[in-house]
């Protein structure tokens, strides 16, 4: 077997079991949290939409030209040791590649995001930068936040403590266009009447441990 045919066959395979089988498992993965507030794209997408967009481009490009050659629209015999029939192989092996990678940029949009929930904020894979439903910040956890500008996102600092005189600052990226309203939701969630409860609780805890 050839290797342009290993390659037909990889392209198939990944087209028709393995991106979609991506996709309904980020599908699967958003869903299993269904009570969010906000939802934002990480800054880490523009990266992915413009590797995504040169990937496509390119794709499309070689594999229109590779049908092209196999009709006869450009001359082929430039190119000596590669057979005619192998441009169709070529084209369709693009093709294939082209659907896969945008099945998976449609995964990657799903789950490259920032979700804000009642209970508090979903912190993010430090390897795979995908919400992690084990790990929440919850709002009576924040003491305190401060604000930094970033144009054309502003970085919120939180100051959280989950013990008692133990503190740690998490960072939370926020596009300015959604600023105002996570703000608006922090403030209620942090001083509302059952966060405050909690943070006094967690000092209690403290002094009867002594």
């Amino acid at each position: 077997m050839t290797l342009v045919n290993l390659l037909l066959n990889f392209s198939l395979l990944l087209s028709l079991l393995l991106a979609p089988s991506l996709v309904l498992l980020a599908y699967w993965y958003r869903k299993q949290l269904n009570q969010t507030l906000m939802v934002w794209k990480k800054p880490e997408m523009v990266i992915v939409t413009i590797s995504f967009s040169i990937i496509s481009l390119i794709l499309f490009i070689v594999g229109v030209s590779c049908f092209f050659t196999h009709w006869g629209y450009l001359d082929s015999r430039q190119i000596e040791h590669i057979g005619g029939g192998q441009f169709e192989r070529l084209g369709w092996i693009c093709m294939l590649l082209l659907a896969a990678s945008v099945m998976v940029y449609m995964a990657v949009r799903m789950l490259l995001v920032q979700i804000v929930t009642h209970r508090g904020i979903v912190v993010n894979s430090r390897l795979f930068r995908i919400p992690d439903y084990r790990h929440v910040i919850e709002w009576h956890e924040i003491s305190d936040y401060y604000l930094v500008s970033d144009y054309p996102n502003v970085i919120f600092t939180l100051i959280v403590q989950k013990e008692a005189l133990r503190f740690s600052r998490i960072t939370v990226c926020v596009p300015v266009f959604v600023r105002d309203e996570f703000e608006s939701i922090l403030e209620t969630k942090m001083f509302s009447d059952s966060a405050i409860e909690a943070r006094s609780q967690i000092s209690k805890h403290r002094f009867s441990e002594k």
